[in-house]
């Protein structure tokens, strides 16, 4: 009798241990279950997405033009849900330069930025706009009425008359800078960072050149940046 009721204890141990290894077995197959349920909708939802990013800082009204792209810019992949309507490729941005043409930034770009066509304006275009342009050889008493002598073609501007004697000042707002000048008369390149502007060759609207003419025989020029 004694050995029989060891032979149901030993049975019924045996079976409980089968019962809790059956459900540990089928709890972590759940567990196994969930975590892959899990990981296929964490990576549903992290959808990527390439776009183009600034390489270091860049100030407003640096210019571009389609051999600089990858000195300024590269692609990374990016959560979709951060990536803004920028580029997403260099080849695309290449072709909107194209169109473009030289651009200039409109704004300041912090590194790792994402880019896009808002930040940007076309020197071309702003030329178009010009109603009966006019071209004007322009030169400053110092390089600090001209933003220091950092000035150079592209940079859009705008240009005060300033009469001392009657402490007025005239105005006259998005003036496109052809060409810039040293203290020499010798041309500066755009990509001349270390020359000192002082002279320019200006593009202004005809009614902004009739205002100037006026105005600069007992005026000081100042010239400011448009941007930045």
């Amino acid at each position: 009798m004694r050995r029989d009721n060891a032979v149901k204890l030993k049975n019924n141990s045996l079976n409980k241990k089968i019962v809790i290894a059956l459900f540990s077995l089928f709890v972590g197959l759940l567990l196994f279950i969930f975590l892959l349920r899990f990981e296929a909708v964490s990576l549903e939802a992290y959808q990527t997405r390439q776009v183009v990013i600034a390489k270091q800082d860049i100030a407003s009204g640096e210019k571009v033009n389609k051999a600089e792209i990858k000195r300024y810019f590269r692609t990374v992949y990016v959560n979709e849900d951060c990536a803004v309507d920028g580029f997403s490729s260099i080849e695309e941005l290449e072709n909107y330069i194209d169109r473009k043409g030289s651009i200039l930034f409109s704004e300041n770009v912090k590194e790792k930025e994402i880019i896009y066509a808002e930040k940007f304006l076309s020197v071309d275009e702003m030329t178009m706009q010009f109603e009966n342009p006019v071209e004007v050889g322009v030169k400053v008493n110092s390089y600090e009425y001209c933003v220091g002598g950092t000035l150079r073609t592209g940079d859009i501007v705008d240009l005060s008359i300033v009469n001392l004697d009657v402490g007025s000042e005239i105005l006259l707002e998005d003036i496109l800078i052809i060409k810039a000048f040293d203290v020499n008369g010798s041309e500066i390149l755009p990509d001349d960072k270390q020359s000192v502007s002082v002279g320019f060759n200006i593009m202004m609207r005809k009614q902004d050149f009739e205002t100037y003419n006026s105005a600069l025989e007992n005026g000081k020029i100042r010239i400011t940046k448009k941007f930045g």
